[in-house]
């Protein structure tokens, strides 16, 4: 093109890459961006043209309508009215009143190289006799050969992704990463015992001993049952050939990445690990550590729910691409083109409302893995220890912080190198890192709010990234706890808050009661100090000599002090009255209790009813250096004999953590503070 009268006057159609055409109507002829107008920020400034330099350079464009009618627009096939009105309903949820000094205007957040970068639609509106201001953004992009390119950062990912275009991006993330200093070395690894190669047709490729070579992971979700894995009848004929077209579709798709990446060996569970097979399952899950932080990248199938969607099908344009519109552009030497313009709309593409993020397994596998290409819904993007990047433009959502935390903090901390690793051990009095500490903690909570298909499986879901941590620290693993950390036994079920899931909790419960492990659900631990310490601990595995997966029995040994409690907890209420004594006048308290399971659960595994209460003193909690706050700890129970002791819940005696500093201290407070005074510390067991 040109000149401006090159531009197509057009519609909300859209040209062959999926592309909005430049869009010129009665209500917005008189929009046009021209390169001429991008100054500097200082010279914006010094010119009064705003009042912050944050504001970088920019355009303004004032909407024809002297009043905007958000209703009408809906109504209007003019697509910027269209976006703008799309945009506000999406962000707000409700219509506010019609609103006056409506503007539109691009932007730039200092980026020298590219003038613009947003687009900003600013109105102005009444309510209440009191005038606001709200603000709609859009990401500016444009084509990678067009006029606009140069003064434009962003692009648009390509529709197709199975086109080279699209995989030459993976290819250039992937070429950067080998410079960041924290990540590992993409060089080759050892091979897993069995993996898919895929150069020649398709067939299972048994390693050699020491064997090394590059090959990729795929992270998914099953769905349910598996029609097609690998099996004692199947292993002898898939050596020779696997027949591609019975694979499921998610498995086809990770097949074409790992091709068109120019990689030989793929590495799949359901197809590398005999499935029907109770002697390899148990020899190959405890190497999931080593295949996928030895993956050169983990291929990640976010968006399918099961393996028979897959993940590489082209996306219709729903939400804010739905609603992409393009003004017309012309550079210094009159030529023309477009900048296109796509509604940024709070989690109208959140990467962690993907149906991977739902499942237990697939988070010690995105935690293990050292470079992720994640293929969502409406993103594909990049995450290796340095580096997070969308292709194309980056999404606005509401972050999981605590996932955020567990994926950017404790995954690079286990991909440390050796030389790394001895420093940092050098640098800590003892390990680990208290803050590691809390990282894992928050990772169980992050983890225990995933589904799992057999519950049973939590133990094995997260032995990758135990493992992992124990070769870092030295730490010794007791089902979920970590021997330095005698705060991770103050842990609760997050719906044991109310008490209509208290009385729908199971009888049956897992082994041992001390543990996490041994409860389904939420897990939440209380931030509190510590007054107990363990002594020892003794674990069984359920399988010999995998000290990171499920547990037959476990004994744990600690020293603290102990009261002997007479309530009615029958009830199974949250909110209990506490008695220290059987006469009348002995010392009541008001508790809240954190039930692990029914009261008729630990009756049933006493195989009595005869049984007695028990308050281990775990820890005291501060509001601040001179103010008290509440005595936290295990509800314990046993027999008569009290040869060992059985966990039944998690007690807060006081006004719990959420408190105000500066409430009045209520009578009774130092009363509870010193309830656990005149018990002497002793050394007992749970089990």
């Amino acid at each position: 093109m040109d000149s401006l009268e090159q531009i197509a006057i057009a519609s909300s159609d859209a040209d062959a890459d999926g592309f909005p055409l430049p869009h010129r109507c009665e209500k917005c002829s008189h929009m046009v961006v021209f390169a001429s107008a991008q100054r500097s920020g200082e010279e914006a400034y010094s010119e009064g043209l705003f009042k912050d330099t944050s504001l970088g350079n920019g355009r303004t464009f004032r909407l024809d309508d002297d009043v905007f009618d958000f209703e009408k627009s809906k109504t209007w096939t003019c697509p910027i009215y269209q976006s703008i009105s799309w945009s506000h309903f999406a962000k707000a949820g409700v219509s506010i009143p019609r609103v006056r000094s409506v503007i539109l205007y691009t932007k730039s957040y200092a980026l020298e190289r590219f003038p613009i970068d947003t687009a900003i639609c600013e109105f102005m509106y009444e309510r209440n006799g009191k005038f606001s201001t709200e603000y709609i953004r859009f990401n500016a992009f444009a084509r990678g050969d067009g006029v606009s390119a140069k003064f434009v950062k962003g692009r648009r990912a390509p529709v197709d992704r199975t086109s080279n275009d699209f995989f030459q991006i993976a290819r250039g993330w992937l070429k950067a990463c080998g410079g960041h200093e924290s990540c590992p070395r993409t060089s080759f690894s050892h091979l897993p015992t069995r993996t898919i190669d895929v150069s020649d047709g398709l067939k299972i490729h048994v390693a050699k001993p020491h064997e090394e070579a590059t090959y990729v992971a795929l992270t998914y979700c099953w769905g349910g049952f598996q029609t097609v894995t690998l099996s004692k009848a199947t292993l002898p004929l898939w050596t020779t050939s696997i027949p591609e077209q019975t694979l499921p579709q998610t498995i086809k798709d990770a097949i074409m990445v790992t091709r068109a990446m120019g990689v030989r060996y793929l590495w799949i569970d359901a197809l590398c690990v005999v499935q029907d097979d109770p002697v390899d399952v148990d020899a190959e899950v405890p190497k999931m550590v080593e295949i996928f932080s030895g993956a050169y990248f983990t291929i990640a199938a976010a968006s399918a729910p099961t393996s028979r969607e897959g993940f590489l099908q082209t996306q219709a344009a729903t939400g804010s691409w739905a609603h992409t519109f393009s003004l017309p552009f012309l550079d210094m030497e009159g030529s023309a083109g477009a900048i296109n313009f796509c509604p940024i709309v709070r989690n109208d593409c959140n990467p962690l409302t993907e149906p991977i993020h739902s499942r237990a397994w697939t988070l010690q596998e995105y935690i293990l893995s050292p470079r992720i290409i994640e293929y969502g819904t409406k993103h594909v993007r990049w995450i290796c220890k340095n580096h997070r990047v969308f292709a194309g433009l980056r999404p606005l959502w509401v972050k999981d912080w605590a996932f955020d935390q567990v994926l950017g903090g404790f995954g690079p901390y286990l991909h440390h190198s050796l030389a790394q690793r001895n420093k940092l051990m050098e640098i800590l009095d003892r390990p680990p890192d208290p803050e590691i500490d809390v990282t894992w903690n928050n990772l169980v909570q992050v983890f225990t709010k995933r589904k799992l298909s057999v519950p049973s499986d939590r133990p094995g879901a997260i032995s990758g990234v135990a493992q992992s941590y124990s070769k870092l620290t030295g730490s010794k693993y007791y089902a979920g706890i970590w021997d330095h950390d005698p705060l991770a036994l103050l842990w609760y079920k997050e719906d044991s808050k109310s008490r209509a899931n208290q009385r729908s909790n199971t009888i049956h419960q897992r082994e041992p009661s001390w543990s996490w492990f041994s409860v389904d659900g939420a897990i939440e631990f209380l931030p509190y100090q510590p007054g107990l310490c363990i002594v020892s601990c003794q674990i069984e595995p359920a399988v010999p000599n995998a000290i990171f997966g499920a547990v037959a029995t476990g004994k744990i040994t600690l020293n603290a002090r102990l009261r002997q409690i007479h309530a009615d907890f029958e009830s199974h209420d949250t909110d209990v009255i506490l008695r220290f004594g059987h006469d009348v006048e002995a010392d009541v308290f008001p508790a809240h209790v954190y039930w692990d399971q029914t009261i008729e659960g630990i009756h049933a595994w006493f195989g009595r009813r005869d049984i007695t209460f028990w308050l281990m003193e775990g820890s005291r909690g501060l509001i601040s250096k001179e103010r008290l706050d509440a005595v936290v700890g295990l509800v314990l129970v046993s027999d008569a004999t009290r040869k060992s002791y059985r966990r039944a819940g998690l007690f807060v005696l006081g006004r719990g953590y959420d408190v105000d500093e500066d409430a009045e201290l209520d009578v009774g407070h130092k009363a509870r503070w010193e309830l656990f005074d005149a018990s002497a510390s002793e050394v007992f067991t749970i089990c």
